[in-house]
């Protein structure tokens, strides 16, 4: 599931590539197949999904610990929440400042979210300057 699919680019890939992925956005005017129009709270899935990502979505949304805990009942025991965000911590972030953008990230911010929706925060990465990549999974 991939949450603010916008376009539809990253879903599109995955279903090339073999995986059954589908996308939510809430603008109505990106939906059509495999990419429905709504929020994390409108797909009908607890337990189902495999991987839910978020690929700078959450600095957008209003509360995202609570995204982050609707699209963790989503999840299979095994399964992977995958989040890119602008990491504010280092210099290049910065350049992240923007109005639309509710919140902004470090990497002990994510450390937090995961420890308080009892999720184990597996790894981090930094693959360019100014983002940062987090990969959260159910406590086993």
């Amino acid at each position: 599931l991939d949450v603010g699919a916008a376009n539809g680019a990253f879903v599109d890939e995955c279903r090339r590539l073999g995986h059954d992925a589908i996308g939510i956005e809430p603008d109505a005017s990106f939906a059509r197949d495999f990419v429905m129009c709504g929020y994390v709270l409108n797909v009908d899935g607890e337990g189902t999904f495999d991987l839910i990502t978020y690929h700078d979505v959450l600095e957008h949304v209003v509360n995202p610990v609570d995204e982050l805990y609707d699209a963790r009942h989503m999840l299979k025991s095994d399964g992977m929440i995958v989040v890119d965000v602008p990491d504010i911590a280092v210099d290049a972030g910065l350049k992240h400042y923007k109005r639309e953008h509710l919140w902004y990230f470090t990497a002990r911010c994510f450390s937090l979210i995961a420890k308080r929706l009892d999720l184990r925060l597996r790894a981090q990465e930094f693959p360019i300057p100014g983002k940062m990549v987090s990969y959260l999974c159910a406590r086993t």
